[in-house]
């Protein structure tokens, strides 16, 4: 009973003389220090104490902009912009210096993000265990801050469930370790044009001769992309990559390693309403700021011949079914 009369008593107390924005340059400076982000607060922060023995604090927030370390990827440093942010932590584990988040809900980039998880800060470097869902975000410069490289942009959905360590977004994204599955619609896969390349062999193998299409876009833009992936220290395996444009199915597998910066995988484009189902294996290998991107000539050719000689056996067979002759053999 003393110990509820001393907790309500020190509640009431920070609820009436607590402010948590006389320590904006505190709030700062630990962020700084633990994540290697620059924050900058751009709202108000409430204090909200009522739910301080059922679930925790709940601190609220106006606009938000965290902005990663210039040093990494094109060494162009992407900010986060977060409109809203509503953050419930348990209060007993901060005295050492363990953070549970019971919940997290932030509104930015045109949708939502929401979560749980703690962030450990006992050791050198944080350490995270989360479980994440976004709706309908704008992707693009999310994936510029934790990656630091331009690959993708769309609108996207997902679930995941990780964890990781680190004082930047590079070391975390290195360390990361759970499954995700995502969704991305009306967007575009940059540093690659499939259906420019699918073009230009469907050009070379009827001898029209290669047409220059340079001045298009070097990226795909697609109506939707699915995947998922197992994550094991920074490397992203997955075999189920869908990306579905006006003029292709792709379907692809292989692997993203973060920590080493290097990427591989196998794409396999088919044309849509194609009748011969002709297919074009793409590889993707190399450096993941510049991968090396190369049509594998031989098994496209190989598949378009298999597919040209199984339709002339399947018009053979079909004229001799129709024929006289096998009429009278049946006879």
């Amino acid at each position: 009973m003393v110990i509820a009369i001393v907790v309500i008593g020190a509640v009431a107390w920070a609820d009436l003389y607590f402010n948590p924005n006389d320590y904006h340059a505190e709030i700062i400076d630990l962020v700084q220090e633990h994540t290697g982000y620059e924050l900058t607060i751009d709202g108000d922060i409430s204090l909200d104490l009522s739910e301080l023995l059922s679930s925790g604090v709940v601190l609220r927030s106006g606009q938000l902009t965290l902005r990663n370390r210039a040093d990494i990827g094109d060494k162009t440093s992407y900010p986060i912009v977060i409109d809203t942010l509503l953050l419930k932590v348990e209060l007993i584990p901060l005295i050492s210096k363990l953070v549970v988040i019971n919940r997290i809900y932030a509104t930015l980039y045109q949708g939502e993000y929401s979560g749980n998880g703690t962030i450990d800060l006992r050791g050198k470097s944080p350490e995270f265990d989360f479980t994440e869902e976004v709706k309908r975000v704008e992707i693009e410069q999310l994936v510029q801050v934790f990656t630091g490289y331009d690959l993708l942009k769309g609108r996207v959905s997902a679930a995941g469930v990780g964890t990781a360590a680190g004082n930047s977004a590079e070391e975390m994204a290195a360390s990361m370790s759970g499954k995700v599955s995502l969704e991305i619609s009306d967007g575009a896969l940059k540093g690659i044009n499939i259906d420019r390349l699918v073009r230009q062999v469907g050009a070379l193998f009827d001898g029209s001769g290669i047409p220059n299409l340079s001045s298009e876009p070097n990226e795909t833009e697609f109506i939707d992309l699915t995947i998922s992936a197992i994550i094991e220290s920074g490397r992203a395996v997955s075999d189920d990559l869908l990306i579905i444009t006006p003029l292709l199915r792709v379907r692809g597998e292989g692997w993203v390693d973060f920590k080493q910066k290097q990427v591989e995988y196998k794409l396999i484009a088919e044309v849509v309403g194609e009748v011969d189902g002709e297919q074009i294996p793409i590889l993707i290998s190399g450096e993941l700021e510049n991968p090396k991107i190369r049509v594998d000539i031989d098994k496209s050719l190989e598949h378009k011949v298999r597919n040209r000689v199984e339709r002339k056996v399947k018009e053979k067979l079909n004229d001799l079914l129709k024929s006289d002759l096998f009429n009278k053999i049946l006879k």
